[in-house]
């Protein structure tokens, strides 16, 4: 889950950054020592409308309660493949990376974006909003 990442867990998450038109370039590995599993269920979340109020970004002000109770679980990523497999990890972030482009292109100006990759290679965009 997401939570684990922009909650007060310790650790970093994978830090990149890259230029339009240029190639990926990692500034920090993944050291987050703990992940939330979520089993199969409805996560009730805050209403929106208090997170997107203009020139204001609240989100995380409230937290997501999931049904059913998050297992917190070790994370291990020496055999994780973004970690592990440097052309794979590339080729991912240069594809997150275009997409995000892609989407400031739209709305002509930067935004927050959140997404997931599903299965190996594909990347969904779930979320995007003005960067404020």
């Amino acid at each position: 889950l997401g939570e684990a990442i922009v909650g007060n867990y310790a650790g970093r998450s994978l830090g990149w950054r890259m230029k339009r038109g240029g190639e990926p370039v990692v500034v920090a590995f993944p050291s987050k020592s703990e992940c939330l599993i979520c089993p199969p269920c409805l996560i009730f979340r805050s209403d929106s409308n208090g997170e997107d109020l203009e020139n204001f970004a609240g989100a995380g002000l409230f937290e997501s309660v999931p049904a059913f109770q998050n297992r917190v679980q070790r994370v291990t990523y020496w055999n994780a493949r973004i970690i592990t497999d440097r052309d794979y990890r590339m080729r991912l972030l240069k594809r997150i990376g275009e997409l995000a482009f892609l989407v400031e292109d739209k709305y002509a100006v930067p935004q927050d974006i959140e997404g997931v990759v599903v299965g190996a290679e594909t990347v969904a965009l779930v979320q995007t909003r003005t960067q404020v």
